[in-house]
């Protein structure tokens, strides 16, 4: 983990630049598909009684942020339920809702986002262990990086046992919320897309001779294709450097890698095209591209 937290910092200091090779395709590879889904769920071992202490922590928070301004967090609402509550948080004109609950997780949301996850077999347990949540979904017109800045700060200032996002298949412990999770804006460097925690990172096995699939889930939420890359078994940190690296050009460069691209980085030459196998497997029903990856000799 710490050796991908380095190539971050470094991807933000370098200028390589990635050439598709050619133009973009015209037609968008995500129309009639439905918006994507802006919400996490912060996990707890009892369900807070109210959200006192939250809002001066979400302001410290902001303070350094990846958001534009810092207008100060205020609760608007507040309403208690038979069972839990709900309540409404406004950062400037943005609304994040949150709903509590006295709860656990479903047990296929546990596994769509828990079981998926690439952490601990202990880290999990401990998520997995929860008794209730609250739900936190966001109304904004904030493109997707600082939507989900937003999301992460509001639940990091809640202190829970960790996250979980379903849309990625993925979660994040408490403790490594605001280290790993939340971007921050410093020295008006361009804050990068956190993909470890944001994305999710699927292992497949090739049954024909056992190589494996990495694959992604939740770039759709930025308007790019996931991606998938055949590789020997135990090439799980290259594929999350690889993948962290064509997000975040692709999302800051504003391009959208597509079938018949090549792009060249880090002495590796690469080129994507459509799934010639398990393309419904790989693809969870989402725009897909495959990553064929030559290094240098």
């Amino acid at each position: 983990m710490s050796r991908l937290k380095s190539f971050l910092s470094r991807l933000a200091g370098r200028s390589e630049h990635v050439d598709t090779g050619v133009a973009p395709e015209p037609t968008d590879p995500f129309q009639g598909l439905p918006d994507p889904a802006f919400f996490l769920n912060a996990l707890f071992d009892t369900l807070p009684p109210d959200l006192d202490g939250v809002l001066a922590r979400l302001d410290g928070l902001l303070v350094t942020a990846a958001l534009p301004g810092n207008a100060p967090a205020a609760l608007v609402a507040w309403t208690p339920l038979p069972v839990g509550w709900s309540a409404t948080v406004t950062v400037g004109p943005s609304l994040v809702v949150l709903n509590g609950q006295p709860t656990p997780l479903s047990d296929e949301q546990q596994h769509t986002s828990i079981h998926f996850s690439n952490w601990s077999s202990e880290q999990q347990a401990r998520l997995r262990a929860h008794r209730a949540h609250i739900h936190l979904s966001c109304w904004t017109h904030l493109p997707p990086d600082q939507t989900l800045t937003l999301l992460y700060a509001v639940a990091t200032a809640l202190n829970p046992l960790g996250v979980t996002d379903e849309t990625a298949f993925n979660c994040v412990p408490g403790d490594a919320l605001l280290d790993l999770a939340l971007p921050r804006q410093e020295g008006g460097e361009l804050a990068l897309i956190p993909t470890l925690c944001w994305t999710g990172l699927l292992k497949f096995h090739r049954p024909d001779d056992g190589q494996v699939y990495y694959t992604t889930r939740g770039f759709e939420r930025f308007g790019k294709p996931n991606l998938a890359w055949l590789a020997p078994v135990g090439s799980g940190e290259e594929a999350a450097e690889l993948f962290d690296a064509l997000l975040n050009y692709q999302y800051h460069y504003g391009q959208v890698f597509a079938h018949g691209h090549t792009a060249e980085m880090g002495g590796r030459t690469m080129r994507f095209s459509e799934p010639t196998e398990y393309a419904e497997y790989l693809s969870g029903g989402l725009p897909i591209l495959t990553v064929e990856v030559r290094h240098p000799n």
